[in-house]
């Protein structure tokens, strides 16, 4: 997989800084329940633009079954890609996920620290893995422009 790249020995390369495994996360944390409230707030707003998407639809009939599918596949991928994040990143996540892949290498290159040891940085690093990790980064920003009408 793009985290954890296993070879015959199932030994695991580092892709991430200098993360080799899974951090792990609970099933369930009530404690940060108050940080759902703005995604339910989310929600509650989308059924507010139901009507204007079903305005475009022209078999109507349809309009349950498009709606269906569209929520439930909706909710299947944020689940895999959540439960997947707060797995392999567990308490490092950071509040937009798609920051944990600033240090994203791949597996290649190597790692060079400056004359004090403080400052860690990876170079050599293979222009896909750069590419994959500049285009995760910056998705949220293409994803908002794209919105404006």
């Amino acid at each position: 997989t793009i985290f954890c790249h296993s070879n015959a020995q199932s030994s695991c390369t580092s892709h991430f800084s200098q993360q080799t495994l899974p951090n792990g996360a609970p099933l369930v944390n009530f404690s940060g329940f108050h940080r759902m409230m703005p995604i339910m707030v989310y929600a509650a707003i989308v059924h507010f633009s139901i009507p204007s998407l079903a305005q475009e639809v022209s078999q109507k009939s349809q309009l349950g079954n498009i709606f269906a599918v569209t929520f439930v596949l909706c909710a299947f991928l944020y689940t895999y890609i959540g439960t997947i994040g707060a797995w392999y990143f567990g308490g490092d996540v950071q509040q937009s996920v798609n920051l944990n892949w600033a240090d994203y290498h791949g597996g290649t290159g190597e790692i060079f620290s400056d004359a004090d040891g403080q400052k860690l940085t990876w170079i050599h690093v293979a222009w896909w893995a750069r590419m994959l990790s500049f285009f995760i980064l910056i998705f949220p920003a293409i994803n908002v422009v794209s919105t404006f009408p």
